[in-house]
Parts: structure tokens; C-alpha cells; sequence
């Protein structure tokens, strides 16, 4: 059953788990470490650790490419663990204003509104409800944080699809006839710090804001300090840059109705104009309406050298269908039709009548399941349709599509129970897991995002579940039908040097879970994992969950260590974000030597020439036995570190 769990308002270390990382990461990386040894507050002020995480110097972040769209990448920024803590004090001194300051336009529809006081937790089937081993179940005492998605809570909505399902824009289209959408080209990477102060105080009073100790001055040293002292552009990625972003332009907002009102053009009576961060949503009835709002909308913008993306700017009519939309709805039937090859008999609902057992449903096939290779070559070629028809890119409707396959398998899974002892039923099951594969790895092949990565390997670990419940030879087809789809999917990835490696590594981690005997061969994985000089620290670290301390690939694993060395010999771990994470994580992995550790903390205290042979010694000992960033344990449950993604939103969404 779900409920709802109190947090601590005053816990402003939480925003190391919510606001200070990108969603789109491997999925075993989790601040979750690093928030117990913070809350912990054991840090000495004369020890390494202490100078490492609370200095206050101007750091460089990691930089790394997720896959966008079809032929497009977008960068992401992965902050230095001490430019992370920066911001704690940030969110602790003046909370209260981001609210306030956040809650002047009308036009806003995603903005930080009050500091989340609950979170909802998701009711879970027996296979996957008990994770108290995790570090989820909390005592009161626990420093093991309960998961929210953000650290405010967030008005009127965490998702754009809800503001399109919702009454507000059902209201609104009964007023209004014609939308106009559009978005600002490039919004964050055009953002300069110092917009901050001239949006909140003016362009002439900023000029003095800026020399004293207050909010806007805070906020933009923290915001180039962990930017390497960039004033141009914000780092992308982190929930504190979209705050950034949405103070700036309520105020822009502010400015566009002040404007309107001037020239008695005035909002809910002439237009409607909705924004979720960078996107604009105009709403008319008239076309010189709509000439006035948009003119007035790039003046106040240009102000502030931020400019709209003519090429993507799109105009609708009522009824107020978009493309997208109407995909999606194809392929919620798609989906429906294919889980209606199953029928729940009523045979064993009478049987148990008296029972206060979920009864055991029997799966009734309604035809053909015995050809489910033509099946599923039927469902990829509708999907094509659907997609060809609306004229819509895959990556558009690849998380809906996803979303849909895995509440559906997850409620099988919640359903079915051991099927040993009726053959027919446990084929019937195993053919349905083959259909549902067959066309969950092709989708995904169209679209080798980081989300749908996330999502495919939610099924992927949940199909594996349900396939222990068959009888050994099905269970073997299941397990074989995973490490050939994926096996295909990741040859596609060497072959076409795609220079995105975060969606694939993913996919690496999750079939490392599944733990059946079909593995990467080492050559290959070497290839994937790009073990050259510019393997960054994704890749290492997940070479080195992959690969543990199976003898089969020592010479792979030689390589990522002498890399690792490399690293953080030529980087400062007091500057460089990916070499500090790198650092940390490798002396906290179980699988790296003791002397590999040692040569590795010997590589960062040379220059610290004050502290002494004790001193090392316990700086590696507090190394070792601290988890970091990424989760080591062999016992770590993926699923659950898939299922907190649930509740954070993309970058861009």
C-alpha cells in the first residue's frame, strides 16, 4: 500500500540527494553515501577530508554527453563534491525568499512553492517491498536519508504532461481557440550570472548588490564557483541551475505583463501564456494578439540576451491535439490489445472464495500465442505506423510506450506465482516474456536514451524475476532472449562510435544483476567501455562493478587501475570534479588492491607534505570504509535505484 512519509524540514543536507545532481547518471551512482558521512558531521577540521570537501575555491565540474535526439547530444555538468555542500548553506539562509521570489508570475507553471515536508512512497508487491537491507526502512536515529524528489515542493506541476492532461488547459482551450509554442534557443547554456541581480534589483542597483554579502551576490558565487568561475552559461543538469533559471525569467514574466497591460492587452481576457522553464505556450484568438504577446515576449527576453527558437516554434488549432499526443494515445491501445492476450479465468477465484490469499491467476490465451515471433514482428511494425504516421520522432514516445510496458509487466509480476507445476501455463507466460522483450529491445534500439535505459532495465529485472517462476528451460529462453537483445543493441553501440556512453552502461549494470552465466567477453567490454586516454570516470567505475574480481578479466581491470592512476596524477582532486569523485570512489571499491590504494592516496598527499605517516594511514582508512558516490555492495538492489529515478524529472521535461 503507498503512504506518505514525514521528512525533516530542517535537514538541509538533503539537497545533496535532490537538487545538486543531474537525473540522467549510472544508475549505481547515489549521494547517498556522501550525505552519511556530511550528516555525520565526523570531519575533522585538521584532516584532509575537511579541507577537501569545505574549501572554498572556484571548482571545475565533470562534463559529460547524454544523447538527445536522433543525431544530437546534449552536456551535463556533475559538480565537485565540495561545490555540492556550498550549496546547503544556500538552501538553509534563504529558502524562504527562493519561495517567494519564485512566486510572482502567473504565467510559471513549474516553480519551488514550500520545502517538502512529505514523500510519497509507491506500495510494492512482495518480490520488491523489502528493502530494509538497502537502507531505506528508517529508524529515527538513521543517517540513511528517506527519498524525496527535490527538496521544495514543486507548483503547479512536476511534469509538462500533466499541465496538457489537466483542467487548467482544458479550461483554457474552451476560451481560447489557437496556441502558439515556443521555447528560448539554448536557455541555460545563454544565462549569465549576472542576470540574477538585474532581474531582482535592475541593471543600475545590481551594480552595488553585487559588492556586499546578500542573496543574488551568494547565489552567483556559488553558481561560477562550481562552474570553474564561468559568468556565461550555468551548469546544466543540477535542480539549483533550473532555480536559477526561474527567478530569472518570473521576472522576465513580470515584465511581459507589465508591458501587455500597458498596450490593454490583458492577460485572461486577450491570451493566456503558460511557461515551464524554457518552454512558452501562448494561447489566442486573435493573430495580431498573437503578433503583439510574441513581439513583446522576445523584447523583454532579448533584454537579457536570451532569444526564441524560431525553428521550433509550432502553431495549433483547436482541438488542441498535438502530434505527440496522438501517438501516444495510438500506443496506449497497442498495449492494451497486446496484455489482452491474457484473460483471468475465474476457476481459481472460486476455488478460493473463502481464502484470504491473492489467488494465483490462470493465464487464458485468447489466440495465437503459439506464433509469438509473428506477434511480435506484428507489434514493432504497428509501432513503426504509429510513429510514421504522426510524424513524430521515437524519442517522443519511447518513454511513454516504456512507462506503460513496465506497469503492465510489474503487475504480472505482482499476480503470477510459481507456474513449475503447469507446464502450459508456464509456456504461455515464457512466450508472453518473449514478445514483451522482443519489442522492448527494438523500441529501445530506435531510441538509446539515458531514460529509456532506465526504464528498459526495469523490465529487463523484472522479466528475469518472472522467469524464476518457470520451469528451468523457459527460464534459460528468458535469460538467453536478454543477453542476445542486449548483446545486439550494445554491437550496434561499438559499431557506430557513438560518443554517448552513460544510456550504455546502463544497460551494462543492469544485466550484471541478472546474474546468469552469458557475460561479456572481455574484448568487447574493453572496446564499450573506451579504455583509452579519455575513459572518464563513469566508464572506470562502471568497469569495475561489471567486472569485480572475476580473473577473466584482469588484464581489462590492469587497465582501468592504470588509468585511474593517471587521472589523479595529472589533476588536482581539489578542483577537479571528475578526478575527486574518481579519487573517492576507487578507494571505497572493494575490487581495487590494497596497493593500488595506497599508490592512489600516496598520489594525493604528496603534496600535503604536513600531514604525517599517521596521518595517511587514517586519512585511507576513512577513504576506504566510506561508501561515496557509487553503491559497491553486491546486495545492492538496482530496482530500487531505479525506482527513485521515478521521481525526479529529466533534463528538459
Amino acid at each position: 500500500m503507498s503512504k506518505h512519509i514525514k521528512l525533516k524540514r530542517n535537514d538541509f543536507n538533503r539537497i545533496l540527494l535532490t537538487d545538486v545532481l543531474p537525473y540522467e547518471l549510472p544508475f549505481i551512482f547515489t549521494n547517498e553515501g556522501f550525505y552519511k558521512v556530511i550528516k555525520s558531521n565526523k570531519l575533522k577540521s585538521n584532516d584532509v577530508f575537511f579541507e577537501l570537501l569545505y574549501q572554498d575555491v572556484e571548482t571545475k565540474p565533470f562534463e559529460y554527453l547524454i544523447k538527445k535526439g536522433v543525431d544530437s547530444s546534449r552536456k551535463l555538468y556533475l559538480i565537485h563534491p565540495a561545490s555540492q555542500i556550498s550549496f546547503v548553506s544556500l538552501y538553509r539562509d534563504y529558502n524562504l525568499l527562493i519561495t517567494h521570489l519564485c512566486s510572482k508570475s502567473k504565467f510559471s507553471l513549474r516553480y519551488p512553492k514550500t520545502i517538502a515536508s512529505l514523500y510519497y512512497e509507491k506500495g510494492y508487491s512482495a518480490p520488491h517491498k523489502d528493502f530494509k537491507d538497502e537502507g531505506v526502512e528508517l529508524h529515527e536515529q538513521s543517517l540513511t536519508p528517506k527519498y524525496a524528489s527535490s527538496f521544495f515542493k514543486y507548483k503547479k506541476y512536476d511534469f509538462l504532461y500533466k499541465f496538457y492532461d489537466g483542467y487548467e488547459f482544458h479550461k483554457i482551450e474552451r476560451k481560447f481557440h489557437c496556441l502558439f509554442k515556443f521555447d528560448i534557443a539554448k536557455c541555460f547554456d545563454s544565462i549569465s550570472t549576472y542576470m540574477l541581480a538585474n532581474s531582482l534589483r535592475g541593471e543600475d542597483k545590481s551594480r552595488v548588490v553585487l559588492q556586499g554579502n546578500n542573496f543574488e551576490s551568494t547565489y552567483i558565487k556559488l553558481m561560477e564557483g562550481c562552474n570553474y568561475g564561468r559568468k556565461h552559461g550555468i551548469v546544466i543538469g543540477p535542480e539549483f541551475s533550473r532555480i536559477f533559471s526561474e527567478l530569472i525569467l518570473q521576472s522576465i514574466d513580470s515584465s511581459i505583463k507589465e508591458s501587455l497591460d500597458k498596450e490593454s492587452i490583458h492577460e485572461g481576457l486577450h491570451y493566456e501564456l503558460k511557461r515551464y522553464v524554457d518552454d512558452y505556450f501562448l494561447f489566442f484568438n486573435s493573430n495580431e494578439i498573437k503578433r503583439k504577446v510574441f513581439s513583446v515576449v522576445k523584447g523583454e527576453l532579448e533584454k537579457y540576451k536570451l532569444y526564441c527558437n524560431d525553428s521550433k516554434s509550432i502553431d495549433f488549432s483547436v482541438p488542441f491535439i498535438t502530434p505527440v499526443t496522438s501517438a501516444k494515445k495510438n500506443i496506449q491501445y497497442q498495449v492494451d490489445d497486446l496484455f489482452n492476450l491474457f484473460k483471468k479465468s475465474n476457476e481459481l477465484n472460486d476455488k478460493n472464495k473463502c481464502s484470504d490469499e491473492e489467488p494465483n491467476h490462470i493465464l487464458e490465451i485468447t489466440s495465437g500465442l503459439r506464433r509469438y515471433n509473428l506477434i511480435a514482428n506484428r507489434l514493432i511494425r504497428d509501432f513503426k505506423c504509429i510513429v510514421n504516421d504522426a510524424s513524430v520522432d521515437y524519442s517522443s514516445v519511447t518513454g511513454y510506450f516504456f512507462t506503460l510496458i513496465k506497469i503492465k509487466v510489474a503487475d504480472l509480476d505482482r499476480k503470477y506465482q510459481s507456474l513449475e507445476g503447469d507446464d502450459e501455463q508456464s509456456e504461455r507466460l515464457c512466450r508472453f516474456l518473449l514478445i514483451i522483450l522482443e519489442l522492448s529491445f527494438f523500441i529501445y534500439a530506435m531510441d538509446l536514451r539515458v531514460r529509456s535505459t532506465y526504464l528498459l532495465s526495469q523490465i529487463i529485472i523484472i522479466s528475469n524475476r518472472l522467469s524464476l517462476r518457470l520451469k528451468a528451460e523457459q527460464k534459460e529462453r528468458i535469460r538467453k532472449k536478454i543477453f542476445d537483445e542486449s548483446s545486439s543493441v550494445i554491437n550496434m553501440f561499438v559499431s557506430r562510435e557513438l560518443p554517448n556512453h552513460v544510456e550504455i552502461l546502463n544497460l551494462i549494470i543492469a544485466l550484471k544483476t541478472i546474474d546468469f552465466n552469458y557475460q561479456i567477453e572481455p574484448d568487447k567490454l574493453q572496446s564499450l567501455l573506451g579504455l583509452d586516454e579519455n575513459c572518464n570516470y563513469f566508464r572506470l567505475m562502471v568497469g569495475l562493478f561489471y567486472i569485480q574480481n572475476d580473473s577473466k578479466y584482469r588484464k581489462v581491470k590492469l587497465r582501468i587501475t592504470k588509468l585511474i592512476e593517471e587521472k589523479i596524477s595529472n589533476n588536482n582532486i581539489f578542483i577537479n570534479s571528475e578526478s575527486c569523485h574518481l579519487f573517492l570512489d576507487t578507494m571505497s571499491c572493494p575490487y581495487v588492491t590494497e596497493l593500488t590504494k595506497s599508490k592512489v592516496a600516496g598520489l594525493v598527499l604528496d603534496q600535503l607534505s604536513r600531514f604525517s605517516e599517521q596521518s595517511q594511514e587514517e586519512f585511507i582508512e576513512m577513504a576506504k570504509n566510506s561508501m561515496w558516490f557509487i553503491d559497491w555492495r553486491k546486495n545492492v538492489s538496482i530496482e530500487r535505484l531505479l525506482m527513485k529515478k521515478e521521481l525526479r524529472t529529466p533534463y528538459g521535461d
